[in-house]
């Protein structure tokens, strides 16, 4: 085990701004394609906790973060239609944190996210805020090792157990079409061939 270099960051909106980041390390900052690129991978539900890594300035980094429910002034903040907003907060490290160390070097940026969050609030449109360097516990495991954002697996796994139902379905469908249209087409040539069906009654007896 080492250290490495972890920053808070915090994405989220208020009632000026649509979804942003209001706090970052200083070096994604100037970096609109960077800041896109974390912004994709930042999905979740309400009180979920996830891991991603994502590439920003050309460089593997390792996102953990929270989200959670913004509030002001102890009640749900809300967007001018009345949903509530999202506060979207963690860590950006340059190497993976070591598993057990997670939870608390979230615990230890929440001051920084939560003044970050007043903020933001208050000011609608502005720069983000520019977040401490931080010396955090890294484990020295291979980065691509690293778990992906685990959402995005969810995801993936039941897109396929759909697939596979709708294919299943649409087979069964077309087995009982084809079924259906083979009983039309004998009882259409029975009608066609009335003689066939006496001569049989015939030979039956």
């Amino acid at each position: 085990m080492g250290n490495g270099a972890a920053w808070a960051f915090l994405y989220s909106r208020n009632l000026e701004v649509d979804y942003s980041f209001a706090l970052l390390p200083g070096f994604l900052i100037d970096k609109p394609g960077d800041q896109r690129n974390l912004a994709a991978l930042l999905a979740g539900e309400e009180g979920e906790r996830h891991s991603v890594r994502v590439e920003v300035t050309s460089r593997p980094y390792f996102a953990y973060y929270r989200i959670d429910v913004g509030k002001v002034g102890g009640e749900v903040a809300r967007d001018d239609q009345g949903r509530r907003i999202l506060a979207i907060a963690g860590l950006v490290c340059d190497r993976p944190l070591v598993e057990n160390e997670i939870a608390p070097q979230l615990e230890n940026v929440k001051e920084e996210i939560s003044n970050a969050w007043v903020r933001f609030w208050r000011s609608g449109r502005c720069k983000p805020l520019i977040a401490q360097h931080r010396d955090v516990p890294v484990s020295e495991r291979p980065p691509d090792k690293t778990p992906i954002q685990t959402k995005q697996v969810r995801v993936v796994l039941v897109g396929a157990v759909i697939m596979v139902g709708i294919v299943a379905w649409e087979w069964e469908r077309w087995e009982s079409m084809r079924h259906h249209n083979v009983q039309l087409e004998h009882k259409e040539h029975a009608l066609k061939h009335p003689s066939h069906l006496r001569l049989r009654d015939v030979r039956a007896q």
